[in-house]
């Protein structure tokens, strides 16, 4: 639905924040309008280009390196290693000709608008639509649902084994949840190559922005880059996802 202003709506991220919230629910009304969205006929779609958001790579010019914020540079500088091998992988499987149509380019739990009753969905943000691969759309909102699930980790602050145990559940919920709610986008199979390798990119955008206010040792910042890390390099680990095939 299309209009320029939504009444007292609520956007998803405040929702899935919620530890009362129908998560599930939510998540099969999103991908619902995930399919319809990607499934539009856009006039000259092909003279506009998606510009989905990916986290800074670590090799720029020196004019794009003084502009990043101070503690952007010490991220990049951190994690550079990670950041390359994503940035090379996408490059190499967006390069063998995958399939792209309309997307928002950056939709995430923030950019979702809920109505009171539940009912109806709306996209906010849309400077970064364009022609693109639908999976940008649902790595950003997946991994959005992770950060936005991170209050399940109050119990990591007790003794070592009750961490271990928070962080597991963290998350295989969340691998649960992603593998009940996908089935709903129908349009296409989302390539679980891609998948994975973009989930693990929107996972650091996330990270890199909480990084630039709140400095590279944040917890929430760390926390999420480890999870970027083992994702995008030893996938079998998300054993609910690699199994049933929604990333390899």
């Amino acid at each position: 639905m299309w209009q320029e202003y939504v009444e007292s709506s609520t956007s998803a991220w405040s929702i899935l924040s919620n530890p009362g919230c129908d998560t599930i629910q939510l998540c099969v009304k999103a991908l619902q309008a995930f399919d319809r969205l990607h499934a539009l006929q856009v006039p000259s779609i092909d003279d506009v280009m998606a510009d989905p958001e990916m986290p800074p790579k670590n090799r720029m010019s020196e004019d794009k390196y003084r502009s990043l914020p101070v503690w952007g540079r010490v991220f990049v500088g951190r994690y550079g290693s990670l950041l390359q091998s994503i940035h090379q992988e996408y490059s190499q499987l967006e390069s063998d000709g995958r399939c792209e149509t309309f997307i928002h380019g950056d939709l995430t739990a923030d950019n979702l608008l809920v109505t009171p009753t539940g009912e109806a969905l709306y996209f906010i943000d849309w400077e970064r639509a364009g022609k693109g691969s639908p999976e940008h759309d649902l790595a950003a909102f997946y991994s959005s649902i992770l950060v936005a699930k991170v209050w399940k980790l109050k119990a990591a602050e007790a003794t070592p084994s009750e961490s271990v145990k928070a962080v597991t559940e963290w998350l295989d919920s969340w691998q649960q949840l992603v593998l009940d709610s996908i089935s709903e986008y129908r349009r296409q199979q989302p390539d679980p190559l891609l998948l994975r390798v973009l989930v693990s990119a929107k996972l650091a955008c996330r990270a890199y922005a909480k990084a630039t206010t709140s400095g590279p040792e944040n917890v929430l910042a760390t926390t999420i880059m480890r999870v970027a890390e083992v994702l995008h390099g030893r996938p079998s680990v998300f054993r609910i996802l690699h199994q049933n095939g929604v990333i390899k």
